[in-house]
């Protein structure tokens, strides 16, 4: 199904921001083109959906914190990672950083993992995992590097 509905959403997005364009719509209409590509699954990715097993989850998040990591630290970020994680640089409170460049990971990457294991996984790595506002929590959690600086 998410072969035709993941192209289909790109062309009427497409459609709706080129009418907004061209009709002088307003920037907070406009929708991100990208949002559809971020929901592809593929075939390993749908194995892991359809998997009830946590020690399969946890071992997820440890390939991605790691990758996130790596790229939050360059401040380098893939193609994939902009679709999915959207990096962004977010204020830091008590540090000695004031902005530190953040990503979001999704409920969708850590649904199945047990209850603390993205706090414990991410420690490992040396990151973060902050809560959003409460507004934002559906979205899932923001992660960036211990220290802010990157150091």
């Amino acid at each position: 199904m998410q072969w035709i509905v993941i192209p289909v959403e790109s062309v009427l997005r497409l459609a709706w921001n080129t009418a907004l364009f061209f009709g002088d719509g307003m920037s907070e209409d406009a929708v991100r083109a990208t949002d559809p590509l971020a929901r592809f699954l593929g075939p390993r990715r749908l194995a892991l959906e359809w998997s009830r097993n946590p020690a399969r989850w946890e071992r997820h998040l440890q390939r991605l914190l790691a990758r996130l990591a790596v790229e939050l630290r360059d401040a380098d970020f893939s193609l994939a990672t902009r679709i999915r994680h959207r990096p962004r640089v977010v204020p830091v409170k008590g540090e000695h950083a004031l902005v530190a460049h953040a990503v979001l990971l999704s409920v969708r990457d850590y649904r199945g993992a047990a209850p603390g294991a993205v706090a414990r996984i991410a420690a490992r790595e040396g990151l973060v995992v902050g809560a959003r506002s409460r507004k934002d929590r559906s979205l899932g959690m923001d992660v960036r590097l211990r220290d802010a600086e990157g150091a």
